[in-house]
C-alpha cells in the first residue's frame, strides 16, 4: 500500500500535488478493498509541454517518469471527399474517402478513427448514438460487414504526413445497417466526425512491445515487461485526441 505516498506532477509552469482519494471496486469477488488512487481535478494537460510524475514514499522510496504530450495535429479532407459524406448514393461503392494529416513532430505513435453520429428516436426521447466505420473486412469485394477491420496503432513517419483511405461501400453500409437495427425508429444522421490519437514515446513503445507477441503464426506465451518508471515499475504515458467534423445536410441520404 502506498498510504504515506505523495504524488506530485511537475511542469515547466508549476508544480501540482494530487490528492489521495479511494475509488469502489465494480466487482469485489476477489478483492473486498477499494483502491487507493491519487487524483488531480481540474488538470488539463496541454500540447506539446512536457511534465513530471514523482512518487515520493517513506517506506519505498522515490519513483518518477517524465513525458511529453504530442503537439495538435492538423487535418484536412477536400470539397470533393465532402460531396461523397455528404451524399454517399450518388457516388461508387468503390470511391475513396481520404483524410489527410499533419502530426506533431514528438508524436511516436498514431491511429484513426472515423464516426457516424446519429440521433434515433426511442419512444418519445431522442437518443444520440455512433457506429465505427471499418477500413476493411472479410469480404472487401462487397464491402461486407463480417469480421470488420480498423486501424491499429503504428508508427508516426518521419516526415510526420500521413494519409487514410476508406471506401464509400463501407460508409454506406454502416448506414445502411443502422437503418436495419431501428427499422421502426425514426433517425437523423448529424455528421462525420474523423478522429486522430497521438502517442507519445512512453506510451508507443510501451503498446509495441507488449503486443509484439501478438502473431498468429507464433506459439509464444511470455509477455514482455516494459517500464518507464525511474525507481519502479509502470507505465506513464500521453496521448492526445484531435477531430475533425463534418455536418451532413439536413436531407441526408440515411435519414429517415
Amino acid at each position: 500500500s502506498l498510504d504515506d505516498a505523495i504524488v506530485t506532477i511537475k511542469a515547466s509552469n508549476g508544480t501540482y500535488r494530487m490528492r489521495d482519494t479511494l475509488l469502489v471496486r465494480p466487482d469485489t469477488t476477489r478483492y473486498k478493498s477499494p483502491l487507493h488512487a491519487f487524483v488531480l481535478d481540474p488538470f488539463t494537460p496541454e500540447h506539446g509541454r512536457s511534465y513530471e510524475v514523482i512518487v515520493q514514499s517513506t517506506h519505498f522510496g522515490i519513483a518518477s517518469a517524465s513525458v511529453v504530450v504530442p503537439q495538435q495535429s492538423n487535418l484536412s479532407i477536400s470539397s470533393e471527399i465532402t460531396q461523397v459524406l455528404d451524399h454517399p448514393e450518388t457516388f461508387s461503392q468503390d470511391r475513396p474517402i481520404i483524410f489527410i494529416g499533419q502530426l506533431s513532430g514528438n508524436s511516436k505513435g498514431y491511429v484513426f478513427r472515423l464516426f457516424l453520429y446519429y440521433d434515433v428516436l426511442k419512444g418519445s426521447r431522442w437518443v444520440e448514438e455512433r457506429t465505427e466505420v471499418p477500413i476493411s473486412s472479410s469480404d472487401s469485394s462487397s464491402f461486407s460487414l463480417d469480421i470488420p477491420r480498423y486501424p491499429q496503432l503504428a508508427a508516426t513517419p518521419s516526415t510526420s504526413q500521413i494519409g487514410l483511405m476508406y471506401r464509400n461501400g463501407y460508409y454506406r453500409a454502416i448506414i445502411n445497417r443502422v437503418n436495419s437495427r431501428y427499422s421502426g425508429n425514426k433517425i437523423v444522421f448529424k455528421w462525420v466526425t474523423f478522429v486522430v490519437l497521438q502517442a507519445d514515446r512512453n506510451l508507443y513503445e510501451y503498446y509495441s512491445i507488449t503486443h509484439a507477441d501478438r502473431d498468429p503464426f507464433s506459439i509464444r506465451l511470455d509477455q514482455p515487461m516494459i517500464s518507464h518508471v525511474d525507481g519502479g515499475l509502470g507505465l506513464v504515458g500521453a496521448y492526445t485526441l484531435d477531430s475533425l467534423v463534418s455536418v451532413l445536410p439536413n436531407k441526408f441520404w440515411g435519414n429517415r
